[in-house]
């Protein structure tokens, strides 16, 4: 499994567009702030829907609560960069990868500090914090992808929200 979730969008639709724009425009950095900041609209919707970007629900899970959201951290981590010559969205959450693609086998959990309020079913009188040794535990995440994947390809709302986005661009700058 790979560390980094990469998707590249190629259609031939956006790239005449783009080829176009690119002709009279000085600099396509706001069209592609604009993408970037459609793709992380979109990424926050399968968050929102439980579903990934090709529309399709994820998996259960076992716990309460909403799927891929329990403290929110890799949800709010999505960021956007934007070239002249591409949009990107990604995450530096160590674990997206495994989320994204799903995982099974042995991991490495860090010794860390653990706060519990309940225990056995019941609530504790106050917060009790202790310290957690580093330990192994077996895996078996599924996959619950929040971004494009490489093999499903360009979702075709993603396409044509791109589209439109450099259709106005386009008309913007007289070239419709």
């Amino acid at each position: 499994m790979s560390d980094t979730i990469q998707f590249e969008a190629n259609t031939s639709q956006i790239t005449a567009a783009l080829n176009k724009l690119a002709f009279t425009a000085d600099n396509l950095k706001p069209s592609m702030q604009q993408i970037a900041r459609f793709m992380k609209t979109r990424v926050g919707l399968s968050f929102k829907s439980g579903q990934d970007p090709y529309g399709s629900a994820w998996s259960p899970i076992i716990r309460e609560g909403q799927k891929l959201v329990d403290t929110g951290r890799l949800r709010s981590s999505i960021t956007t960069r934007a070239t002249r010559d591409e949009a990107v969205i990604g995450t530096n959450t160590d674990y997206a990868a495994a989320h994204q693609y799903g995982k099974t086998g042995p991991v490495t959990v860090a010794q860390h500090q653990r706060t519990i309020t309940h225990a056995f079913g019941k609530k504790l009188s106050g917060p009790v914090t202790f310290q957690v040794k580093s330990h192994t535990k077996q895996m078996n995440l599924t996959a619950r992808p929040f971004m494009p994947t490489q093999a499903g390809g360009m979702p075709k709302s993603w396409g044509e929200g791109i589209l439109n986005i450099l259709t106005k661009n386009m008309q913007k700058a007289g070239l419709s």
